[in-house]
């Protein structure tokens, strides 16, 4: 099914749309943060790479740009790249074409892979020295 540009259309904006709405769920339900979803935390009780995102997009969301930093510093980034792919594949629906696709599969370049896994370690070693 997804060899067919439209179901995947479709697909990528539901799992955004859903992503959107569960953020917002969590915000009016959980706004002192005494659960989260990670299974890793969950089961370990330490951190994982991820481990803030949630807080951060839902103080992001509240417009508390310094608190949504201090919880995971790509909040900012992520939802960003969110909201252009959202509308992007919107695009892609309405004219048929399959741009988006073609631009995520395309290969990335070894030292763009190791300098996002340094950032990503980097952050990941704050979030366990902060207890986040």
């Amino acid at each position: 099914m997804l060899d067919k540009p439209l179901f995947r259309n479709l697909l990528i904006i539901f799992i955004i749309s859903g992503g959107y709405v569960f953020l917002w769920f969590s915000a009016l339900t959980n706004s002192d943060y005494t659960y989260t979803v990670c299974m890793v935390k969950n089961v370990t009780g330490y951190a994982c790479p991820g481990c803030g995102m949630g807080r951060a997009s839902i103080e992001l969301f509240k417009g508390d740009l310094r608190e949504s930093l201090h919880y995971h510093w790509w909040a900012v980034p992520f939802h960003i790249m969110a909201l252009t792919a959202f509308f992007w594949v919107l695009r892609d629906l309405f004219t048929g074409s399959d741009s988006f696709w073609k631009f995520i599969t395309k290969p990335v370049k070894p030292w763009a892979l190791a300098v996002i896994l340094i950032l990503v370690a980097a952050n990941w070693c704050r979030a366990l020295y902060l207890g986040i």
